[in-house]
């Protein structure tokens, strides 16, 4: 059986050893600015869904400058994340000013 290595933090390159490809995960590595909220919750696991997420979190930086869930404690971090519905939808009013509309767009899918 090959031991297959998962990388999980696009910003800290923290790696996993994952048994098989396509295996769903429990573990947690890198950022709370960056992290799902399936990482977070970590009851059901994830797959490659989470690193989507973390790639839209890191394009919602470059163009406003600071991540869509930032905080000043992670604990906070951690509750924007999971309560994402409602947190995002502001972030992305805050920094409008600053995207067009194919950026926002594709910031929501």
């Amino acid at each position: 059986k090959a031991n297959h290595l998962k990388h999980t933090s696009p910003i800290f390159g923290a790696l996993t050893r994952q048994s098989s490809p396509g295996s769903t995960d429990f573990t947690a590595a890198g950022s709370p600015d960056y992290m799902s909220p399936e990482v977070l919750g970590g009851e059901t696991g994830h797959s490659v869904e989470v690193d989507w997420w973390s790639l839209g979190c890191i394009f919602y930086e470059l163009a406003a400058g600071i991540p869509p869930f930032h905080a000043d404690t992670p604990e906070d971090v951690f509750e924007n994340v999971l309560n994402w519905k409602t947190t995002l939808p502001l972030a992305l009013n805050d920094a409008r000013h600053l995207m067009s509309d194919e950026f926002v767009d594709f910031i929501l899918q």
